[in-house]
């Protein structure tokens, strides 16, 4: 970055790190001054299943615990709608979301809403701002890739209009982020895969963003290196507390560096894909990055190599087939057409995919031919 360029950075969520630290969890919920009612949200089955449910009840038994398990992957407007309606009667003084992305982004909403007027849509649409802080919440991962935790985003899946919103504020942080590497042990192997190339991208595009500096720098490269060190090690052995540790934190280090960052072309062009197609986020996000990181090493060819040499290759071409390699092996496709595209698709892919806030962030300035040619060659 240049020497005379002026930057901040901002990460106010507490982080609780560490082998069965969820255990520590009453103890947080002490340091809130709760007095009565708690709201836990989770999905729909699996935070049940594999019993976390139940210790969060036994470990808080002396308060009322309201629980709301209806989230699903890519939560839409009708999930925030009907939680509300759960929700309001019941006094809640302290959220904890339990679970993967879309659960966390689905409990920072409903703590903004339960103290800011009006409707989500009215959010979403920019018709109003979000004038106080919400309800206090605790985030606790369960999967290792959003970084949702440490996060003032939340999104947001219009179905019907096949549009995709994000509701951001600097209120909208988590107050406390409680990573547990054992709570991820029970990810099937695609979702540590799609979860760890999400966590992969937003490293990558946080170390190439315009709004890259020296702190977001430090947090960003560290993650590349870890993923690519732990990410096939944690999809062959699930059990295995190491990679599966060193996950949790490359996917929370990539949040610390792109909270402050923002990401870049590769998830703008990925919105439509989610949206339109069904295509899992994590993947959505990093099947371009091999075409899009050829454009930027035009541009920024020191900070590229920063992030191939981190990645363990000597060259952008090396890097991109060692990205090849490394997501056949989690078996996941690497081209568009193998999630059933077709090439009539690139053109709604290129109209829909140019998000000014994500590709103005990127180094190198795209154009509309320069997009068309990446989804050609992702083709």
């Amino acid at each position: 970055m240049p020497l005379d360029q002026t930057w901040n950075y901002l990460s106010p969520a507490k982080i609780v790190f560490g082998q069965n630290s969820f255990q520590t969890l009453k103890k947080i919920v002490l340091n809130q001054n709760i007095t009565k009612n708690i709201l836990l949200v989770t999905g729909k089955s699996n935070m049940k299943k594999y019993g976390y449910v139940d210790q969060v009840y036994k470990m808080l038994y002396n308060w009322s615990i309201y629980h709301f398990d209806a989230v699903s992957p890519d939560p839409t407007p009708e999930v925030i709608q009907e939680g509300m309606k759960f929700i309001e009667p019941r006094k809640i003084e302290l959220i904890i979301a339990l679970g993967g992305g879309s659960v966390l982004d689905v409990g920072k909403i409903f703590s903004t809403l339960l103290k800011n007027r009006g409707s989500l849509s009215e959010y979403l649409e920019g018709k109003r701002n979000i004038e106080s802080p919400g309800v206090p919440i605790i985030a606790i991962p369960t999967t290792a890739g959003t970084a949702s935790e440490v996060t003032c985003w939340a999104t947001i899946w219009n179905k019907k209009k096949k549009k995709k919103y994000s509701l951001a504020h600097q209120w909208m942080f988590p107050d406390y982020a409680l990573v547990d590497p054992t709570l991820t042990v029970n990810m099937p192997p695609q979702l540590t895969a799609v979860t760890g190339m999400d966590a992969l991208t937003h490293a990558i595009e946080a170390a190439w963003s315009r709004n890259a500096q020296p702190i977001s720098d430090v947090f960003a490269l560290r993650a590349i290196k870890l993923n690519r060190q732990n990410l096939k090690r944690a999809y062959d052995h699930p059990k295995d507390l190491e990679p599966r540790s060193n996950m949790a934190l490359a996917s929370l280090l990539a949040g610390l560096a792109f909270n402050n960052t923002k990401t870049a072309a590769c998830h703008s062009l990925s919105y439509p894909m989610t949206v339109n197609f069904g295509i899992p986020h994590g993947l959505a996000v990093s099947i371009t990055i091999k075409e899009v990181i050829k454009y930027n090493y035009r541009a920024i060819p020191k900070k590229v190599m920063q992030i191939v040499e981190e990645f363990g290759c000597s060259s952008v071409d090396e890097f991109c087939e060692s990205l090849s390699e490394l997501m056949v092996s989690l078996g996941l496709p690497i081209r568009l057409r193998d999630l059933n595209l077709k090439e009539k698709d690139i053109e709604l892919l290129l109209n829909e995919g140019i998000h000014p806030d994500r590709m103005g962030n990127n180094p190198a300035n795209l154009s509309s031919e320069d997009i068309r040619t990446i989804l050609t060659n992702s083709f």
